[in-house]
């Protein structure tokens, strides 16, 4: 949390670049202080002891040329507890909206497998596939037709949004049979039919296979942990867009430059200088909502003052800095 990073590394995290996934990896889920409202509107104060995975690993079968741009096919989904709830927030990217009731529709399925057996098959005891689509409100209307679904004791609701769908949802951990401390098997798989059927539109947080909905050994894993050890560590949800001043400024050659979003969006921050001509383009990608910063190298410019200009979710932000060489 210190402001010197750009001079000391000592201050870095760490990251580690692998090409198989680790089966014991595990995701922890925070307990939380507060308790949401259900209502498909993300309240920062509410999902501040949140912490956030993504979808972004694609059907093996997918064919590429079904996402059509940086505004589908994507989700983020921000996890919590507390007492006898787990609740989850997904934001959807999806910039063709396929109502309707069954699988071949727009929506998501979340799994539970609550003793982490992985079997090669659903136990009939505690493998759980659930099914939320678009357009639904109520538990009634959620799709019991597979064994394994349950109904009672959750509350959700769905919504579309200008970029996609919200879905907001309370479930009993007495119904998923999950208990704070122990792993369960878990994972998260966006369809999205577009015109006609979902087809192989799938992107999941864990797998790339298209089994989960009866192959429960092809779940991930997570954790409900309790106290506030793991939330400390935990982004915090961002309630504001805000593009922040440059530092060091003046700067010779480089600077770091931080903005926040409030909510997942195309992004981009551009440097101009004053005549308006374009001199960089620092980010130009879809966001999810955080905090972040990028370096500035000016080493190819001249001395003088430039304009960062960021945009983001309709919405345009611009500050100066100096260059003195």
């Amino acid at each position: 949390n210190a402001n010197d990073q750009w001079i000391n590394p000592s201050l870095f995290g760490s990251a580690l670049m692998r090409t198989d996934q680790v089966v014991s990896e595990t995701f922890p889920i925070p307990e939380t202080a507060t308790v949401p409202t259900i209502d498909a509107a993300m309240g920062a104060d509410e999902w501040a002891d949140s912490w956030q995975l993504s979808g972004n690993i694609f059907d093996n079968a997918l064919d590429i040329s079904t996402v059509s741009g940086w505004d589908d096919m994507r989700y983020t989904a921000n996890l919590m507890w507390k007492g006898d709830n787990l609740f989850i927030y997904l934001t959807v990217m999806d910039d063709m909206i396929n109502m309707g009731t069954d699988y071949n529709t727009d929506g998501v399925e979340i799994y539970f497998d609550a003793n982490n057996s992985k079997g090669e098959t659903y136990d009939g005891v505690d493998d759980i596939q659930l099914r939320f689509n678009v357009g639904e409100s109520t538990t009634d209307e959620i799709d019991a037709s597979l064994s394994g679904f349950i109904k009672d004791g959750i509350d959700y609701v769905v919504e579309e949004t200008d970029l996609g769908w919200d879905l907001e949802v309370s479930f009993t951990l007495g119904d998923l049979q999950v208990a704070p401390g122990e792993e369960f098997g878990f994972d998260i798989q966006l369809n999205d039919a577009d015109e006609t059927t979902r087809g192989n539109n799938m992107v999941r947080w864990w797998s790339d296979d298209n089994n989960e909905w009866q192959n429960a050994s092809l779940f991930g894993t997570a954790n409900l942990v309790s106290g506030t050890a793991v939330k400390q560590e935990a982004p915090a949800v961002v309630s504001t867009f805000k593009l922040n001043q440059n530092y060091p400024n003046p700067f010779n050659p480089t600077t770091n430059i931080t903005y926040s979003i409030a909510k997942m969006s195309p992004v981009t921050l551009t440097v101009y200088n004053l005549m308006g001509e374009q001199m960089a383009t620092l980010v130009d990608e879809v966001k999810p909502a955080g905090e972040y910063t990028v370096t500035f190298d000016a080493s190819s410019l001249t001395s003088g003052v430039y304009l960062y200009t960021l945009q983001a979710d309709g919405k345009m932000f611009t500050n100066k800095m100096m260059l003195m060489k």
